[in-house]
């Protein structure tokens, strides 16, 4: 039985893109950095699928883009979508995502990106505005 707890947990949790690149390094940085084993890591493994697997099936892959903003060192997170020029906000990823999944047959992964991006669009506006920005 999952505990929703931990997946938000989970959920928030700053890893680094390069280790979410596959399931293997993903789980090995959850289990070498955050010491989570055993059965955790199923529940890991299902987090992994539902936040990341079904962008990287249809072209989608985070980027790390390293910037100074305001004197200071800066990392966000941007997509990068086979196809299309430059890098997109998280918002568009998972919408291109879903609309190729749905296109694919692939209702699983559709239904999985549609879900992550209702949630987005529950996050507090503040947030939103900053993903909508950046998109």
């Amino acid at each position: 039985m999952t505990t929703p707890d931990f997946e938000d947990w989970l959920n928030r949790q700053d890893i680094p893109v390069e280790d979410t690149v596959t399931l293997d390094r993903f789980l090995g940085y959850l289990e070498d950095e955050l010491g989570i084993h055993g059965g955790s890591l199923g529940i890991a493994e299902e987090t992994y699928t539902e936040r990341y697997k079904g962008l990287e099936e249809y072209g989608i892959r985070a980027v790390a883009r390293h910037y100074t903003f305001m004197g200071e060192p800066f990392v966000e997170t941007r997509y990068a979508i086979k196809g299309e020029l430059g890098l997109f906000g998280k918002f568009r990823a998972y919408e291109i995502g879903a609309i190729r999944a749905r296109v694919a047959g692939d209702w699983d992964a559709a239904e999985a990106l549609e879900y992550k991006y209702g949630i987005m669009e529950k996050e507090p506006e503040r947030r939103k505005v900053i993903y909508q920005e950046r998109s």
